[in-house]
């Protein structure tokens, strides 16, 4: 073994050292940054088979593999650092609890919106900065549901279209509120063997996002017909605030979706831990050089824990 990799793996274990530390309540909790990494490390070892998992944490030294039983047993960020903390803590849990359902979401922007599906068409509601408004929303678009699949679905996407605007009026009605209070969005989801789920871009004109999805169902017999009419979907001009993609952006978002052969995918997951497992050490090295004592590491930990069977 060379200096560099002795070097490399005394490293690793001093900062092994001082995770194990902080489970303990002894230091402030690691960066996010670190827990960020420890959560994609894993994901990417629960996605391969026990006999190459294990071989994958064969490459972490003891420490390392302490530290990662640790996170992975929910004892490394569970570290008190004191009662106000753990109060806001709880709170927060409970209304994340409270605020759960199943047709309303919380967006990125931390605004809630309301949504509902059907016959492949997918509607959301404004967002909003309250739960309950949000929670509402849901409400007239189940109306919405309730009444437009109480007739037949028109061929004729126009004929479609003022159906189903008829119906959200209908719905908006009952519930005293108007179109524009509810601005509704619109967009085709069809599931394919291929790619999974395909959504369309999000429209404010009904009748573009029924014809947006008979062109993707229509194309559903082959993956190059799927390929063309989704790239050509992506790129369409629509009414609302999406801008149309550019072909290259397009061609790009649709191959990535595309689902890998089984083989091609078993070699990607593989992949994804060898390069997560790198960067853990690499991160893990450069972090030890706060200048903890050198001192032995604490006994390999139970790996059964790390290596949970399919």
């Amino acid at each position: 073994e060379g200096d560099d990799q002795r070097t490399s793996r005394k490293s690793c274990d001093l900062l092994a050292l001082q995770w194990l530390r902080t489970s303990k309540g002894g230091l402030k909790p690691p960066g996010r940054r670190l827990e960020r990494m420890m959560l994609r490390l894993k994901a990417g070892l629960q996605k391969l088979a026990p006999a190459e998992r294990r071989k994958a944490l064969e490459q972490l030294s003891s420490p390392a593999r302490q530290a990662l039983l640790r996170f992975m047993t929910k004892d490394l960020f569970a570290a008190p650092h004191g009662p106000a903390l753990r109060q806001r803590a709880e709170t927060a849990s409970s209304e994340a609890r409270v605020r759960k359902h199943r047709g309303v979401r919380e967006v990125p922007t931390g605004l809630f919106q309301a949504s509902i599906s059907f016959w492949n068409f997918l509607v959301r509601s404004r967002t909003s900065r309250s739960f309950d408004t949000a929670l509402r929303f849901f409400g007239v678009l189940q109306r919405f549901r309730e009444i437009a699949m109480g007739s037949r679905m028109l061929s004729n996407a126009a004929l479609e279209a003022a159906r189903l605007a008829q119906a959200q009026a209908e719905a908006c009605r009952e519930a005293g509120i108007s179109d524009g209070d509810l601005k509704p969005s619109y967009s085709a989801s069809v599931s394919t063997q291929w790619a999974g789920k395909v959504e369309s871009p999000a429209t404010s004109s009904l009748q573009k996002a029924l014809a947006w999805r008979q062109r993707l169902e229509a194309a559903r017999g082959s993956w190059q017909q799927l390929r063309e009419a989704w790239m050509s979907v992506l790129q369409d001009e629509r009414p609302g605030g999406s801008i149309a993609m550019k072909r290259v952006l397009a061609e790009a978002r649709v191959d990535r979706a595309a689902r890998p052969l089984k083989g091609r995918e078993g070699r990607a997951d593989r992949d994804k831990v060898g390069i997560a497992l790198q960067k853990f050490e690499k991160l893990m090295s450069r972090k030890a050089a706060e200048g903890l004592p050198c001192r032995h590491g604490p006994e390999q930990g139970n790996l059964r824990l790390l290596l949970p069977e399919r």
